[in-house]
This record gives C-alpha cells, sequence and structure tokens, in this order.
C-alpha cells in the first residue's frame, strides 16, 4: 500500500511580536535579574529550565534570604520568567510517512522525521533531587475521531536520540507504532502527533508541548498529521467442514493443451513454438558459453565459433575441402612488422635495404611463410629480427634481381622463436 506522505510544519515562534511588549518584558527581567545577587552556595544551585544559573535573593528588609528551592520555583513561574520563555526559539518540521488504510486490530507504523528549524534543543525540566536537569519529551500517537475528539488509539515513547540532543537543523528519523484497536468501528480518522511530558497528569495543560500552529492543532496541543481510513477486521475463517475438505485438495482440473497434468502439471511435449519462446537479438544463436550447466545463452556469431573451435580441436580431422589462409600484405619500410594473428601467409614487396622485425603473436606449432619481392630496381637486402633463427646460424642472401621472388617459411616453437629456412629466385 502506498504510504500517504503528509509534511506539517508545526513551530513555537516568538509568541510576544509588538516592540513595546518586548521592552515591558525586558524592563521585568532586568529587575528581576537586580535581586539576583548571591550564586547559591554548593549543594543547593544548578541550572533552571532554560540553563540559567539559579541564585539566592537576599531580603534587604531582613538580611536574610530564601532558600534556593524557593527562590527557583518563584522564579520559573515568575511572568518575566514565562516571558523570556516563550521568546526562546522553539520550531520544529516534521513529514511523516504512513498507510493511508489499515484494518482494525493492525499495526499501524509511522514514519517520522523531525527537524529542529530552532536555535535551541528541546527540552523540558526534570526534578532529581533538589535540581531540575534537562530531559526529553516523547513523541505521542494517536488517532481521533473527528466528529467527536475522542482519542481512540494512542501510544508513546522516548525518542532515540532524545529531543534534548536534536541540535538545529539536524534531521532526526523516527518510527513509531500504533496498534488498531480489533473493535474499533470503520471510518475516517486523523492521526495525530504530539510531543509529551510523561510526568504530568493527563489533564493538565502543559503536558503537551504547545507550538504555534492553530490550523493543525487540537486543544491539547497535538497536531494533525494525516488521516487514516479504517476498514473493518477481517474475522478468521472457521474450520468447517467444507473448508477442511477444500485445504485437503492436493490436485487440480486436468489440464490440456500447452500445459497438461492434474497434480504436477507439465508443459507437453512439442507444444513450445518459436512465438513462445523468449524473443532473441539479430544476429545471434542459441546456446551457452557460460561454464557448467544453465538456461540457454544468446551467443553472437564469434562465440559460436569459438564453441564450435573448441570442439574441432579436440578432434582428428579430415578435411574433405581444400583449406588456406588469405595472404596479408605487409607494409614495406625500414622495418617491417608482422602480426602472426592475421594470418599464416604475409607478402611484402622491398623498396630498400630492410629489416623483419620480430612477429608478434605467434603460437607455438604453427607454421607461417613469407614471399618477399624485389621491386623493379632490385639489388635490396634484408635483416632478420633475434626470432629468425636459420641452419648453421647462417641468414640466408637474398636474390637481388629485379622482381625476383624469395621463400621464408618458418615454424614456431615457442612464441619468440621460429625455426626458418629460405627458398632463393623465384623469378
Amino acid at each position: 500500500m502506498q504510504p500517504e506522505r503528509v509534511g506539517v510544519n508545526i513551530a513555537r515562534v516568538r509568541e510576544i511580536g509588538d516592540t513595546e511588549r518586548v521592552g515591558q518584558l525586558a524592563a521585568a527581567e532586568r529587575r528581576e535579574r537586580q535581586n539576583e545577587v548571591a550564586v547559591e552556595p554548593a549543594g543547593r544551585g544548578g541550572l533552571d529550565a532554560l540553563g540559567v544559573q539559579r541564585r539566592e535573593p537576599v531580603d534587604e528588609r531582613t538580611g536574610g534570604g530564601e532558600t534556593g528551592e524557593e527562590h527557583f520555583r518563584r522564579q520559573l513561574h515568575s511572568p518575566a520568567r514565562q516571558a523570556r520563555a516563550r521568546v526562546v526559539d522553539h520550531r520544529q518540521e516534521l513529514q511523516v510517512e504512513a498507510p493511508q488504510r489499515a484494518a482494525a486490530g493492525d499495526k499501524l507504523v509511522v514514519n517520522m522525521q523531525w527537524v529542529n528549524r530552532g536555535t535551541v534543543p528541546l527540552m523540558r525540566p526534570l526534578r532529581q533531587g533538589r535540581a531540575d536537569v534537562p530531559a526529553s519529551y516523547d513523541i505521542w500517537l494517536g488517532l481521533v475521531d473527528p466528529a467527536s475528539g475522542t482519542v481512540v488509539a494512542a501510544s508513546s515513547f522516548t525518542p532515540a536520540p532524545p529531543t534534548t540532543r536534536w541540535y538545529s537543523a539536524q534531521k532526526i528519523a523516527l518510527e513509531g507504532h500504533l496498534a488498531i484497536p480489533s473493535s474499533l468501528q470503520s471510518g475516517t480518522y486523523e492521526l495525530r502527533v504530539g510531543l509529551l511530558n510523561p510526568d504530568l497528569p493527563r489533564d493538565s495543560p502543559e503536558r503537551y508541548f504547545r507550538l504555534v500552529d492553530g490550523a493543525s492543532s487540537d486543544e491539547a496541543g497535538r497536531y494533525q498529521a494525516g488521516s487514516l481510513q479504517v476498514t473493518e477486521a477481517v474475522p478468521a475463517v472457521a474450520a468447517t467442514p467444507a473448508v477442511t475438505a477444500n485445504s485437503a485438495k492436493v490436485t487440480n482440473a486436468t489440464h490440456t493443451g500447452d500445459v497438461t497434468g492434474a497434480t504436477a502439471l507439465t508443459i507437453a511435449n512439442d507444444a513450445v513454438t518459436n512465438a513462445k519462446a523468449a524473443d532473441m537479438a539479430t544476429a545471434t544463436i542459441k546456446g551457452r558459453v557460460t561454464a557448467g550447466t544453465g538456461d540457454p545463452e544468446d551467443m553472437t556469431a564469434s562465440q559460436a565459433w569459438g564453441v564450435i573451435d573448441d570442439a574441432a580441436l579436440n578432434t582428428a580431422q579430415n578435411w574433405t575441402k581444400a583449406q588456406g589462409s588469405t595472404p596479408v600484405a605487409l607494409t614495406d619500410g625500414a622495418n617491417i612488422a608482422t602480426d602472426a594473428s592475421l594470418s599464416n601467409v604475409f607478402t611484402v614487396t622491398l623498396g630498400g635495404n630492410r629489416t623483419l622485425d620480430n612477429p608478434t603473436n605467434l603460437v607455438a606449432g604453427r607454421t607461417y611463410v613469407w614471399v618477399v619481392t624485389q621491386d623493379g630496381s632490385g639489388g635490396h637486402a634484408l635483416a632478420y629480427g633475434s626470432s629468425f633463427d636459420f641452419p648453421g646460424g647462417t641468414a640466408p642472401t637474398l636474390s637481388t634481381g629485379a622482381g625476383d621472388v624469395d621463400l621464408l617459411t618458418g615454424i614456431a616453437i615457442s612464441t619468440s622463436r621460429l625455426l626458418c629456412v629460405c627458398n632463393l629466385d623465384f623469378s
């Protein structure tokens, strides 16, 4: 099922918008700080919910002071401190992916991506002994009946990482799970998401972290992130005699045509025509070049010849037709190169004194022939590379008459050595 992706940009923004009001709050804050003159002694200090060092005020009338605990509570709930809390920039962006449809009794998987678009992580004060430490909010998921506002299913969990480590611009991917009651009636429900303080009672107005997004939040501070169409649960099929008998069947109706059989079906002999076989590329042949037994493959012409050659090389052959090599003309020059992979017979006409270089791509056991012709002037000598080995170690002197033809024949005994003889003067 294609999940519904809903983006909800929920943000706690600066609720104090006009300059005059901001100035009033700043003045109240300055007056409050004038009373904070002494740092609380060790064992009574700590950070408040906004990360500010708590101080013990001095009662100027009596010379005494209230306890750090009393002052912290008064300071935390003072109008100026509440104003500063509202001015802190907490903005969270949320994208939700969840199925659009589910059946009663299913478990709904909700994928969320939170992005801190504010300037500080999101945290709540947690009392530990006589100090408050920053703690994470929980993620709350729920289905709400839009007609009555009743929560029909809910779950919550502490995110990993916690909201206290959701730094600015950081993307947090979370997966939540929500069990849909099997008794839930079919209908459309709102999927809502909230940031929950689990330590506060259910009826506390501060139980959910309220963000300024009136278009999508409810009175409790939970935000709509999509809708879910719930269908009634599918009842289990009772094991009636008819169902049991049908489950026990091991045969099908007898098939005829291309597919035959009743229990184990098979393709009939000669039933697969070329039209029913897989399409093939142009100029390919069915075969197999991959080693081992396997499916047929489409081979190119060169691959097919390779398969045929491999088979022929292992078998003695009696040729019933003439066999031969097409001569390859070599390029005349001071040094004459031969690529032995191109043929077994090579021709060249000498236009001056030349050197026949060592051939490349020699194959041991093959015979190679060079037909050497003098040009119209004649009188040209031919030197040989080190791969050419002649009887007695003496290279032959070619015929030098104009148009004279000499035949050089060599058998390769390795990739770098040819045993050669030369037949002269075929003019």
